[in-house]
C-alpha cells in the first residue's frame, strides 16, 4: 500500500460505524465534510472526504468534479507520514500548521475541530 494514512482514515470510518453512540455525538459536535489532500513519499496524490456532517463515511475522492459536488467545509493538505503521525496522536496539529506541514483551504475552526475527532476515534493503546 502506497499510503501508510489509509488504513487509519479507514479505521475512523470503522469506528464511527460499528459505536452509533460515538457517531452521533462526533456528527452533531462536527457538522463539517473534511477533505484530506494526501501526497505520499513517491509523490503520488489521494483525496478522501470524511463525511462528518450526515454519515459520518470515509470515501475516496476519484476526480475534481466529486470534490466540487461535495463542498467540504475544509480542504486538509498533508503528507502522507504527517497525516499519520497526526491520526495515531504523535503530531500536534497547530505545529504542523505553523511549521507549513498542513494547510487549511475553508473554514479553519472547522478544520481545528478534526483533532478532537482523531482523538475519540482513536484505537486504545495496548498495555502489552
Amino acid at each position: 500500500m502506497s499510503f501508510k494514512s489509509e488504513p487509519l482514515l479507514q479505521g475512523i470510518a470503522d469506528t464511527l460505524s460499528k459505536n452509533e453512540a460515538l457517531k452521533e455525538r462526533t456528527l452533531q459536535k462536527t457538522r463539517a465534510i473534511f477533505v484530506f489532500n494526501v501526497k505520499n513519499k513517491e509523490g503520488k496524490a489521494k483525496a478522501w472526504a470524511l463525511d462528518l456532517k450526515k454519515a459520518g463515511t470515509l470515501t475516496e475522492l476519484k476526480s475534481t468534479e466529486e470534490l466540487e459536488e461535495l463542498k467540504p467545509d475544509a480542504t486538509i493538505t498533508i503528507k502522507d507520514g504527517d497525516l499519520r503521525s497526526l491520526i495515531r496522536g504523535k503530531s500536534n496539529p497547530q505545529k504542523l500548521f505553523m511549521s507549513g506541514k498542513l494547510k487549511i483551504k475553508g473554514n479553519v475552526a472547522k478544520a481545528a475541530s478534526i483533532e478532537t475527532v482523531l482523538k475519540s476515534t482513536r484505537p486504545a493503546k495496548s498495555k502489552l
